[in-house]
């Protein structure tokens, strides 16, 4: 038995890896959804992203996290603040914070 969930286990770790391997980057915004329904009361939601975002003048790399909370049945709380930003423009001074 131990035996057979090694062998599925290195199966799926060697498949995991060819997928990272010949993964393309991509170029696209992450599609945010939201819904029309609250969270129930006393619900606590986290989540966490990392953005890019490229122009002209330059790029930004932002880690933003979100905390969201059920108040009552009807009424939930956003938190969305960003953990780390970094700005570098092709010309002038760079940012961290």
């Amino acid at each position: 038995m131990f035996q057979r969930l090694k062998t599925v286990f290195r199966i799926v770790v060697m498949c995991g890896g060819c997928f990272l391997w010949f993964a393309a980057p991509g170029r696209a915004q992450v599609l945010e959804t939201e819904t029309a329904r609250p969270l129930a009361r006393g619900t606590i939601e986290l989540g966490g992203n990392f953005e890019v975002q490229t122009s002209a003048e330059g790029r930004e790399f932002a880690a933003p996290i979100a905390l969201e909370v059920g108040v009552t049945d009807r009424l939930e709380l956003l938190i969305e603040p960003v953990a780390s930003t970094i700005i570098r423009p092709r010309l002038g001074t760079r940012a961290n914070g």
